[in-house]
């Protein structure tokens, strides 16, 4: 497989019968996961002070008047920005990029080849100014929504059709085939090799696995692996685009 790992958030919105959505107290396992989740650790977010981040945002603003720039104080690698203009609804986020400096040509590049089938924030600008920041940037339409895990947390269950969307999606981008295994450059083409995907799960399932998720869930998974085996190879033998980091923390929920 080859990994898209900077894809933006993909966007849903529940189907007219998302009345199907019911809510249940979360069982241990799904606290569990959750706590793994808010805690991962990130680096720190990258400190702009006020003159450099006007001087970013005019780069793509049109000389219009800001009305707030925030933290926005989430996300796993990068850091991102609220920003708003006087008299204007539409909102941005403007993405410094710490972990991967080629992240800045990357998106845009994956929102040109998935963003016509695949629902996520529209690209505005991306750019690099060295001589205001020492971080390249992409600007993206704010788009309100509620993070499923979010959703997850708060004991609702999402509904079929709400499932079947986020499946679609997925399915959309391992359509994207390539002919190696390992990471994407920022022309999208393979670099970096990876080992079989088939050996991938081992190989995550170690001690630091354990101690987040606890022994029982990592025996469970182990259980399941080993149940579906046959699944696991097929999987495997399919080189395709994926997003590197499909869960719950990234799909946006809009509605319902």
């Amino acid at each position: 497989m080859a990994i898209g790992r900077y894809l933006p958030n993909c966007l849903h919105t529940p189907p007219d019968h998302h009345a199907e959505e019911h809510h249940v107290s979360p069982d241990p396992t799904t606290f569990a996961s959750i706590q793994a989740e808010t805690d991962w650790e990130r680096p720190p977010f990258i400190d702009v002070s006020r003159e450099r981040l006007m001087a970013l945002i005019g780069l793509w603003s049109a000389g219009e008047t800001v009305d707030r720039c925030d933290l926005i104080a989430k996300g796993g690698s990068n850091t991102n920005y609220l920003v708003s203009f006087a008299g204007r609804p539409t909102r941005f986020v403007m993405r410094l990029y710490a972990s991967d400096p080629h992240g800045w040509r990357k998106e845009p590049r994956l929102h040109g080849l998935l963003g016509a089938s695949v629902p996520m924030p529209r690209v505005v600008y991306s750019g690099i100014a060295p001589d205001i920041a020492d971080y390249p940037f992409t600007v993206f339409e704010f788009v309100e929504g509620q993070a499923l895990l979010e959703r997850m947390a708060s004991g609702q269950i999402p509904s079929l059709g709400l499932i079947r969307q986020i499946a679609r999606s997925l399915a959309l981008i391992h359509r994207h085939r390539y002919d190696e295994i390992g990471a994407l450059d920022e022309d999208l083409q393979v670099v970096d090799d990876l080992p079989p995907f088939d050996t991938w799960i081992e190989l995550f399932l170690n001690a630091r696995a354990t101690e987040r998720l606890g022994a029982e869930v990592v025996d469970r998974y182990r259980a399941l692996v080993e149940a579906r085996r046959a699944d696991i190879a097929e999987i495997a033998s399919w080189t395709a685009l994926v997003h590197g980091d499909y869960r719950p923390t990234n799909l946006l929920v809009r509605g319902g």
